[in-house]
């Protein structure tokens, strides 16, 4: 069995957790079983996982998997219905569509707020104290039951958590205490699982112990996808432990051998890399990086791969090339953060939209840090581009992604680093050119320069407005490079991915 670790499936998900999705559904369809393991408590994981296509048999969390929910139905729990409040006793007051007050004998004793995206559904209930103070607070599942109980100290901070099962049974506690003037957890307690109590002092205990769960036949392989599942995963016994890197492991991409690496990659490169099998990283030179520098073991394992219904036609690429080229709407696909260089981005389109004054920059994505997005607005302005810089939401949903792919005439990245690039995949099996720059360590895997994309020096701003220019004045370059692309896609099909990974698997 594999698995692989992470925090949690969100509703706005990075590249990590899209390469494990792409990841979990290579290894199912060719009939090697394989999960992602999740440790994070979300009341709404299963709503992100229906709507990334994944499966309760594509996914395990600890919660789940303590509170025997994994493979529960849904049943929606509308709050007029539930039986949970009884009407009889209690008089429900409607606030608004996303609040209602339950009271008793005209007092509010408890508000009941909506499951967020859905039209009347309990979504969690917050018990007041006669002070109006909330004493404690029930979360409940998106598949409509009471999964877990908050209680709260008079200052509103945390005292305890409690976990049930579907009858209403204590199955987890957790506790918190001030710890250096914060609130923290300090005690995990197990309760009555196969007859016997389990105490952790700390998440990472709690995790290693359900990571040894899963590995009953002492023969399953973990790959950890981020940094925090490292530490309960390196004493996880009889088991092979891969630590994935997805993106830089120094804190200057430009200088691998001498920046320091990132405190989260210490524990299996330097303090105890012998506890784990080794690392996996998305490209040759990472990989050759690493090992020139650190005494670890290292495969190169994909990152994606692109599933044969999503590839573009070459008929419909065809069809598609004029219009895209008459468009002339660029585009960026992926997080709002600083590490991402939007602001390099927008400077380079600013002189691009002086020559060409229909053109569009189309970012799709999600906002990681509001503070950068309000420089990004101010910087949009000075430049005097907001008519043409178009902010679409995030989406999920394969068909709206391949949408504005199919729509644009080329992706751009000008990112400071890159660990590969899940975008510029997905780009080029819609035959879309991209240019970015030349980071560490994915676009020079993908891009081969002129051909179907462009890479650009590290910060030469001119250069690039020079190569976008020219390709956004001459149709028969910009549709041999499109052609290109769809022929370099062919790498990432499903049949080549899972031979590399099979090149990994099948050797230890």
């Amino acid at each position: 069995m594999y698995y692989f670790l992470s925090d949690n499936i969100y509703a706005f998900n990075s590249g990590t957790e899209f390469s494990q999705f792409n990841r979990v559904k290579l290894f199912n369809k060719d009939e090697v079983h394989a999960k992602i393991v999740t440790s994070a408590f979300d009341p709404i994981l299963h709503k992100n996982m229906e709507d990334h296509g994944l499966t309760n048999d594509d996914v395990i969390n600890v919660y789940d998997y303590f509170q025997n929910t994994t493979n529960v139905k849904r049943k929606k729990v509308n709050l007029r219905l539930t039986s949970v409040i009884p009407k009889t006793d209690y008089h429900i007051e409607y606030k608004n569509a996303n609040v209602s007050e339950i009271k008793n004998n005209g007092r509010v004793i408890a508000r009941v707020n909506v499951m967020p995206e859905t039209i009347g559904l309990v979504g969690n209930i917050e018990h007041l104290d006669q002070f109006n103070n909330v004493g404690s607070k029930e979360f409940w599942d998106w598949r409509g039951f009471k999964s877990m109980e908050e209680f709260y100290l008079p200052d509103g901070r945390i005292s305890s958590q409690i976990y049930f099962n579907l009858a209403g049974e204590r199955v987890l506690e957790t506790t918190f205490m001030n710890v250096n003037d914060k609130q923290q957890q300090t005690m995990w307690r197990l309760i009555n699982y196969r007859g016997h109590n389990y105490q952790f002092d700390t998440e990472a205990q709690f995790l290693e112990f359900f990571y040894n769960e899963l590995n009953q036949d002492n023969n399953s392989t973990f790959i950890s996808d981020r940094r925090n599942c490292d530490l309960p995963l390196a004493n996880v016994e009889h088991a092979k432990k891969w630590v994935f890197v997805h993106d830089n492991h120094v804190t200057n991409g430009m200088d691998t051998q001498n920046s320091p690496i990132y405190q989260g990659y210490s524990l299996s490169f330097t303090e105890e890399p012998e506890k784990f099998t080794g690392i996996l990283v998305a490209t040759e030179r990472q990989k050759q990086d690493i090992e020139s520098r650190f005494k670890v073991h290292v495969k190169v394992a994909p990152d994606s791969f692109i599933p044969d219904s999503e590839k573009i036609s070459e008929a419909e690429l065809n069809q598609q090339l004029s219009t895209r080229f008459d468009k002339k709407q660029f585009l960026y696909v992926g997080r709002i953060s600083p590490e991402k260089q939007l602001d390099e981005m927008f400077k380079i389109f600013a002189e691009i939209h002086k020559e060409l004054p229909k053109s569009t920059l189309k970012v799709q994505g999600y906002v990681g840090d509001q503070n950068y997005k309000k420089e990004l607005d101010d910087l949009i302005k000075s430049l005097k581009i907001e008519d043409s810089i178009i902010f679409a939401p995030y989406s999920s949903k394969t068909a709206d992604v391949l949408k504005t792919y199919d729509e644009s005439m080329m992706l751009l990245s000008t990112s400071r680093g890159e660990g590969y690039g899940i975008t510029t995949v997905e780009a080029i099996s819609q035959g879309l050119p991209t240019l970015a720059y030349d980071v560490p360590y994915g676009p020079r895997e993908i891009i081969q320069d002129s051909k179907n994309g462009y890479l650009v020096h590290y910060h030469n701003r001119v250069d690039a407005i020079n190569k976008l220019l020219d390709i956004s004045n001459d149709q028969d370059k910009y549709n041999e490079m499109s052609k290109n692309c769809l022929a370099l896609a062919d790498n990432y099909s499903y049949s080549n991915t899972r031979a590399k990974w099979r090149s990994v698997t099948d050797s230890y």
